[in-house]
């Protein structure tokens, strides 16, 4: 896959090359987007009734749901960001590597994770605007971790630095991406959630096991698209970094 010469940062040439990777390698991002949420599905299952519709605005459906995305958002996404930018660099990858490098950053990636999104909830909390401000600031920070091999705190420091005069245009990037998740969610907990609770949990994991990849290639295509703008680099060096 050849990416046309980039020289600025455009959220249509962003979401253009995250559709073009997703479309040319779809069934391997739904098979590994599958096998990762496909354990959180049944560990959900167990956990609660879905046949009572109050359950999903408890405590504890929260706590649990919450927690659980977290530990298979860090799997996920750094498998997803291996099989990008191998798509990107047409290299072929398979599903044992890619999970490689899964384990390999488990650890920090939760950790970058957990960061990232307390103080994003904390801003949220305080007056909302810090909150979205700082959603923005770390969009990068788990690329960062992965192609950089970084500490969690030191992708943090590295993802500000690299929206630092891009931000409006990242916020842009998480509005369109986000609100293509909630207008969808919505749909269905609109439709299923009241009448038939299970169809809607059995619905609402098909949509996010489609839908989550191409949130983690956005990002991944995104980061790469800031890299080359701002400090030139190559795919190949980019790509040399899942050798280390």
């Amino acid at each position: 896959m050849q990416f046309p010469t980039i020289t600025k940062f455009h959220l249509d040439k962003v979401l253009e090359h995250s559709i073009k990777v997703y479309s040319e390698k779809f069934a391997q991002f739904l098979g590994i987007s599958v096998l990762i949420n496909l354990p959180m599905y049944l560990i959900s299952i167990g956990l609660f009734d879905i046949g009572d519709a109050g359950t999903y605005m408890s405590l504890e459906w929260i706590g649990a749901i919450t927690l659980l995305n977290l530990i298979f958002a860090g799997v996920l996404t750094s498998a997803i960001i291996k099989m990008s930018y191998a798509a990107i660099n047409n290299e072929q990858v398979s599903l044992g590597s890619s999970l490689a490098v899964s384990i390999k950053y488990f650890i920090p990636l939760f950790v970058a994770i957990i960061c990232v999104t307390i103080l994003t909830m904390l801003g949220t909390v305080a007056l909302i605007v810090p909150g979205l401000i700082l959603m923005t600031m770390y969009y990068f920070t788990i690329p960062a971790v992965v192609m950089e091999n970084v500490s969690p705190f030191a992708a943090m420091s590295r993802s500000s630095q690299l929206t630092d005069g891009y931000r409006w245009h990242i916020f842009g990037l998480i509005i369109i991406v986000g609100l293509i998740n909630g207008f969808i969610t919505q749909v269905l907990a609109g439709v299923f959630m009241k009448s038939n609770p299970a169809i809607y949990f059995n619905l609402l994991f098909i949509f996010l096991v489609i839908y989550t990849p191409f949130i983690s290639i956005v990002q991944t295509v995104a980061y790469y698209h800031m890299r080359v703008i701002k400090e030139n680099i190559d795919i190949d060096d980019l790509f040399q970094s899942f050798d280390k």
